[in-house]
């Protein structure tokens, strides 16, 4: 061999071991970024998982719910929950029956309101002495 040629060979010797640590950290830096890309995917879908089962279980509990209703209605007391449910729920009442209603009246419920905030300040002013 020529002197060039070896030259050139051990240059080709020198280069290649770099050469391959970069790519080994290449790869390496890839790898990091993809598995930190993983776990934040993962935690997300933990917290869909956490969500979707309070759901579940959210679900699961008015479905107890129904059914304890519907256990209700095929028992002896079936009468006695519908009138409940008519009651309550639908303001029926029995025959002969009479109801008393008390409507609110929002005026009054705003001089209330206002008759309050006055005594307050008038505890506020009494105490440090100030009268009207």
């Amino acid at each position: 061999m020529t002197k060039f040629k070896k030259f050139k060979q051990k240059n080709k010797d020198k280069l290649l071991f770099p050469i391959l640590i970069a790519g080994l950290f290449l790869v390496f830096a890839l790898m990091v970024v993809s598995n930190l890309k993983i776990n934040q995917k993962r935690k997300e879908l933990n917290l869909k998982v956490k969500s979707l089962k309070n759901k579940v279980e959210e679900l699961e509990r008015k479905r107890e719910e129904l059914r304890s209703k519907i256990f209700q209605t095929k028992t002896e007391d079936y009468l006695d929950y519908l009138e409940k449910i008519a009651r309550e729920e639908l303001n029926l009442k029995r025959e002969g029956e009479r109801v008393a209603a008390f409507p609110i009246i929002e005026q009054e419920v705003e001089e209330n309101k206002a008759n309050k905030k006055e005594n307050f300040l008038q505890k506020i002013l009494e105490k440090f002495k100030f009268k009207k």
